[in-house]
């Protein structure tokens, strides 16, 4: 279980061992493709935020070497369906080939417009991308003007 603090805020964002787990099956080693998903969490314990469950890769989803683009269909349907589980939709993730990855610029505009293009009652969305190296997972939270960069 990792444990990182919200700046400016008494939350905490906690990532269970199972979403590592899932994360570390699509670090993008070798000449794998981009994988990527949406990030689910419990939000019912505030101040933490348990990041619960994420899914994974879609059988339409495209993704290329530098590149993934998600199916968005199965997207919703699955963002209905673990709401009515009480897991609410609050990011997605994404791997890069990279051992330290850091967002592109692609990836900065994306979270911004889906912040302010979903509809949502959150101050921010989450991005996570994991990187090839073990345990290397950049963090950060997006709404339409900035982002915040978390650390353990």
């Amino acid at each position: 279980m990792n444990i990182y603090k919200i700046p400016n805020s008494i939350q905490t964002l906690i990532i269970t061992d199972n979403v590592l787990d899932i994360l570390d099956r699509f670090r993008q080693t070798g000449n794998k493709p981009e994988f990527g998903g949406l990030v689910f969490a419990r939000l019912d314990e505030l101040p933490n935020i348990i990041l619960e469950k994420i899914s994974t890769p879609h059988v339409k989803d495209r993704c290329e070497r530098f590149f993934f683009c998600s199916y968005k269909k199965a997207q919703k349907k699955l963002i209905q369906k673990r709401f009515k589980q009480n897991l609410h939709f609050i990011g997605e993730w994404h791997s890069h080939p990279q051992t330290c990855p850091t967002p592109s610029s692609l990836d900065l505009q994306t979270m911004k417009n889906s912040f302010l293009f979903s509809e949502h009652q959150l101050n921010y969305f989450l991005m996570l991308i994991i990187g090839t190296a073990n345990n290397s997972l950049w963090i950060s939270l997006h709404n339409n003007k900035q982002y915040l960069i978390l650390k353990k």
